[in-house]
This record gives C-alpha cells, structure tokens and sequence, in this order.
C-alpha cells in the first residue's frame, strides 16, 4: 500500500471496507469526496422510529431515457422494511395538473435542483447517520435498472466484491495526485 501525507505526517492508507460496508476514513473521504459518485444521505434521528415500515428520506433526481434523449425525473429516496430487513428505493414524485403556481412549487423546484442525481446500473455512496448516537455508516450500493413508468423508479442493491475492488483501486490514484 502506498502512503499519502496527512497533517504533516506520514500515514498509512486507510481503504478496508466489509462488502458494501465503507470502514477506512480514505476510502470513505474518496467515496464521499471525489465528485464520481452520488451522494444519498440519511439522517437517522430524523427518522419517526414508530412508524418505519416505510420512510421518505430525501430528494434524489433519476435520469429516464425516451426515444429523444433524456430528462431528469424529480423522485422521492425511500427506505422500505422488506421481509429481508431495510431495502432501499427510488419512488416516482408522481404527477398531477395543478391549476396554480405558487410560493410551494418555486420552493419545490428549488429543492430538486439542489437533490444528487443518480442514472440506471450507477455506483451511489449511502451514508446513514445519527448525531444522537455518534455515529455514521457509510455505504456503497448501486441502482438497478430505472423505469420512469412505476411507482418504484429504481432499487438501490450492493456493490459485488470485483466492483468494490475497482472503487478501492479507483480510491488509490485519487488519494495520489
């Protein structure tokens, strides 16, 4: 492993990971950091803890392909409790006709345009955190295929082993401009 300078002091890279599990804090500054993968974010303690069967976590935007090109679908990042434990999905805003335009949808276009966009077979960084129990779980998944005609747009699997290991090498080069 190569080494990088750090504070002014010589440290030993950090790139451990368990499956889609980020551990070491250089992978996690890569993942977090280089700008090559989407960042989703999950703030736990906002997290209503009594009803989680079904929980809307933030805005993602999902680039759908058409005959003519492409165009990004404004969608809702969701956490789901399936019978395998927590899955996590990428659900269609929806649509309906409105007969005004207000304050709620400026304020509303503004929120999307600020949300992480992600594409179909794309690598996105998880990370799920909690200030109340001082802690943070960082993790690389990756998005299925997206069809922008379904309530559930995308599902968010992890990352296979060769994968994880090109992310690493990916982090390696990164860490040594």
């Amino acid at each position: 492993m190569s080494n990088m300078r750090t504070m002014g002091c010589r440290a030993r890279l950090d790139l451990s990971h368990t499956s889609n599990v980020i551990t070491g804090r250089n992978l996690i500054a890569y993942a977090i950091n280089s700008g090559e993968y989407p960042v989703l974010e999950i703030d736990s303690d906002a997290i209503d803890k009594k009803n989680d069967d079904y929980v809307r976590i933030g805005k993602v935007n999902v680039i759908c392909t058409y005959k003519g090109g492409e165009f990004k679908k404004p969608s809702t990042f969701v956490r789901v409790k399936g019978e395998n434990g927590y899955e996590f999905h990428i659900n269609s805003a929806g649509a309906c006709i409105k007969s005004d335009f207000g304050l709620e949808d400026i304020i509303e276009m503004v929120e999307n345009s600020k949300a992480p966009t992600v594409r179909a077979n794309q690598n996105v960084v998880v990370v799920s955190h909690s200030r109340k129990l001082h802690l943070a779980v960082v993790m690389m998944l990756k998005t299925g295929p997206v069809n922008s005609n379904c309530m559930t747009v995308t599902e968010l699997t992890g990352v296979s082993d060769d994968e994880m290991e090109d992310i690493v090498e990916k982090a390696k080069l990164w860490l040594d401009r």
